[in-house]
């Protein structure tokens, strides 16, 4: 799909669901009510190089309604639609309603719902890991040192979160990334944003390249 993305001359659009886990569900509440966007995690925002460099434009179908959150939250939890409603972790009965009235089986589909997560804090690939990490000892100063303590503080971190008595060893709020390296503990996010404007720059070059070799 996405080399059929590159290959084309025009920007495409690619419609997805990011965010319709806060829309459709009938437990949603608290700040996924306002009016203002919250999101509930970072879902996504791996496309953004990709969307530079393919061309195309991600619509996350929920966003076009999420203002609306407490309004639809309202008619999931309506009466009139108990049909659908279906109780549990995953009860999402607009969706399903749609879904059931054009003959789509209730046990197909919408039962629980699976992630599939790997965080990382570098570039898989050999050379981007080296430019960031060449970025990282440059704007940052974080070089090799300070980095080995910060993947260790993160496996620290790692495993707080992992026991199921953490609660009440460790409060949510500590981080032995900040404690072992004061200022690098959103280097996750770094590595995201160095991507993007990497891609970004690229992306520009590559055009002022077309316009050029066009103007000529």
């Amino acid at each position: 799909m996405l080399e059929q993305f590159a290959a084309q001359q025009d920007v495409a659009c690619l419609w997805s669901g990011y965010h319709g886990d806060k829309l459709w569900d009938r437990a949603t509440s608290g700040k996924c009510l306002e009016e203002d966007i919250y999101r509930g995690d970072m879902s996504g925002f791996n496309l953004s190089e990709v969307c530079l460099d393919a061309g195309f434009i991600n619509m996350s179908i929920p966003f076009m309604f999420a203002t609306s959150a407490r309004d639809i939250v309202t008619l999931s939890n309506d009466a009139q639609m108990a049909d659908w409603q279906v109780g549990g972790t995953y009860d999402r009965p607009i969706p399903r309603r749609i879904a059931e009235s054009h003959g789509v089986q209730r046990e197909l589909f919408g039962q629980k719902k699976s992630v599939i997560m790997e965080y990382y804090t570098y570039c898989r690939n050999p050379n981007l890991a080296k430019e960031f990490k060449e970025y990282l000892s440059g704007s940052r100063g974080l070089g090799a040192v300070n980095r080995f303590w910060y993947e260790l503080a993160g496996k620290l971190d790692y495993w707080r979160d992992s026991i199921s008595v953490q609660s009440a060893l460790f409060p949510r709020q500590w981080s032995a990334r900040e404690a072992l390296c004061p200022g690098a503990a959103n280097l996750a996010n770094t590595l995201y944003v160095w991507a993007v404007n990497s891609a970004k720059d690229v992306y520009a070059r590559n055009c002022a390249a077309e316009l050029e070799g066009i103007s000529k």
